[in-house]
């Protein structure tokens, strides 16, 4: 993953995967088997918002590893630049949150790099997404001793209470008949409908496509855990993110690499135990205990994630409510108009929770790749 002829750059955002890779990397260049002649660090800083500000912890991989870092503040652009990435791919342009590290990786590419290096695929293979599927796995292998060791292990951390309900909803409400599994997740959802914004004809289309994915899952699976695992790697989202990333990449002359998206990290990852990997509120088990004695403490113990709800407010804040009712009246038929003013209004207000971002920015990049582009855009 890093080979190169030139520098290879790295992004640390501060968590604990990119902050390993660069770990990992700058070690083997100390023994001189880094395959390529040096390695530059590169940082996002958010002096302004406190909940994506990372930065502490950047710097505390720079600290304990001795080696300085670029600080690079977040790239907004104007939503001209996003309707142009339509026009020219095709494609969904991208998020906010992915586009703030354009300026990073543009600053890479500038200072004679070809290659980044990112933690991407580290929350997926390595242990944060799954919940206690450890439970369902252990009953359904009949390893009742493995089972009663997590129960243990989760009464010190999460008490008698939480493990109990752990224990049941996690290890044998999976293993009840799919009618009752079906029953009691209707009667959990009774006066909630998913998917509110969205227009009835795209609902239904939208449960049709889950009836038919759902039939992809009756394959033999070797472990129980390894259901999430396979949505894991059959999530469309994660496909359409990946390439999204490596599309901005491209287009500044950028080759983006992602070391726990491998295929070997991937097979590993089928290959474990879901109790090697989290139990009670500790994630990532094998990852921070591989990596205690290479990372700061506070790095290896952090439990915290940024959140780049910001980002996705400043850029709406810019696009206007103008311009999203215009794109309204073009996309009646795929939303409830009102339902997203009421999401914007409440984004403008600092009340709307972080999806809501995600949901009209999503509606706007959509209308960006097959709607009219007109003036509108280029003045936002």
């Amino acid at each position: 993953m890093s080979r190169s002829n030139k520098t290879i750059a790295c992004e640390v955002s501060g968590g604990l995967d990119s902050s390993a890779i660069f770990a990992v990397a700058e070690h083997l260049r100390r023994k001189n088997q880094l395959a390529a002649p040096g390695i530059a660090a590169y940082s996002l800083v958010f002096p302004n918002d406190s909940q994506a500000n990372e930065i502490e912890y950047s710097r505390a991989v720079g600290q304990h590893l001795r080696c300085g870092m670029r600080e690079i503040p977040p790239t907004y652009m104007p939503y001209s630049w996003y309707a142009r990435m339509a026009d020219l791919s095709r494609e969904f342009p991208g998020y906010p949150n992915g586009t703030m590290s354009l300026g990073l990786r543009q600053a890479a590419h500038a200072e004679g790099s070809s290659a980044i290096l990112t933690g991407a695929g580290g929350d997926e293979w390595l242990g944060l997404l799954g919940s206690r599927h450890y439970y369902f796995e252990e009953l359904a292998l009949k390893n009742w001793r493995n089972a009663y060791d997590c129960f243990v292990d989760d009464l010190g951390t999460l008490g008698l209470r939480r493990a109990v309900w752990s224990l049941f909803r996690f290890g044998f409400f999976p293993l009840l008949p799919k009618p009752i599994q079906e029953l009691g997740r209707r009667l959990r959802r009774y006066g909630k409908e998913d998917n509110l914004w969205l227009s009835s004809h795209l609902q239904s289309i939208m449960a049709d496509r889950r009836e038919k994915f759902k039939s992809r899952e009756l394959r033999r699976l070797a472990r129980q855990g390894q259901l999430a695992q396979f949505h894991m790697l059959n999530d469309a989202y994660a496909g359409l993110a990946r390439e999204m990333e490596e599309r901005m990449c491209s287009s500044i002359g950028l080759e983006l690499r992602s070391p726990f998206n491998s295929r070997a990290i991937i097979e590993f990852a089928f290959s474990t135990p879901e109790r090697f990997r989290s139990g009670g509120t500790s994630t990532k088990r094998m990852h921070r205990l591989a990596m205690k004695d290479i990372l700061p403490e506070s790095v290896v113990n952090r439990r915290t994630k940024a959140d780049f709800t910001g980002t996705f407010r400043t850029e709406l804040d810019k696009l206007g409510g103008k311009t999203l009712r215009q794109i309204l009246t073009r996309r009646g038929g795929w939303v409830k108009p009102q339902s997203m003013i009421d999401a914007y209004d409440s984004v403008q207000a600092g009340r709307g929770p972080g999806h809501s971002c995600w949901i009209l920015w999503t509606l706007v990049g959509c209308d960006a790749v097959i709607g009219e582009r007109d003036q509108t855009y280029a003045n936002n």
